[in-house]
């Protein structure tokens, strides 16, 4: 054979072969290849039956109604404690503002206008059930050279944020 000869070494040779010697060994390569691929099937399908069915997801709200109603029950004393606590800082400083009216004013007339003024607020205040502003805020930082009298603007930012605030809702802030 020409490609078992010494000073042949690395050149291959053209050997014919016949039909009748290859048929037998590819229908052996392609049934083996076929036993691989079914038996690796048949062992990841017993797996996969194997494992454990997955876990329900948890509950989004894990308090019991118990619970729910004595969190509710502890909020509830917690705004009347601090309700109570602005009550009588209230009654303090009324206490503290009687004991000062003698010398107050200079004469009648400013008690009696702080008095109206001070109702006047409290009635505007009470008829006002919303608002809507819009709050601008800029800032400058400036660099400037007074001998020669330069001045380059550094930076600038600005900032603008609409409020909004209704009764029985509170303040909403948006950028």
């Amino acid at each position: 054979m020409p490609g078992n000869c010494p000073d042949s070494a690395g050149v291959r040779a053209h050997i014919p072969v016949s039909r009748d010697y290859l048929m037998p060994r590819i229908l052996k390569l392609v049934i083996s290849t076929a036993l691989v691929l079914a038996t690796s099937l048949v062992v990841s399908a017993s797996a996969e039956a194997q494992r454990t069915p997955p876990s329900p997801p948890p509950k989004r709200d894990t308090l019991t109604v118990a619970q729910r109603e004595e969190l509710r029950r502890v909020a509830r004393e917690a705004r009347e404690l601090e309700r109570t606590r602005e009550r009588s800082d209230t009654v303090k400083r009324r206490e503290l503002a009687r004991a000062a009216e003698p010398t107050a004013f200079a004469d009648s007339g400013a008690k009696q206008l702080l008095e109206r003024a001070r109702f006047a607020r409290e009635v505007q205040d009470s008829a006002l059930r919303s608002y809507s502003a819009i709050a601008t805020q800029r800032i400058s930082a400036n660099l400037g050279v007074r001998k020669v009298g330069l001045e380059k603007l550094m930076f600038r930012g600005d900032n603008v944020a609409r409020i909004s605030w209704k009764r029985g809702v509170g303040v909403w802030v948006a950028p």
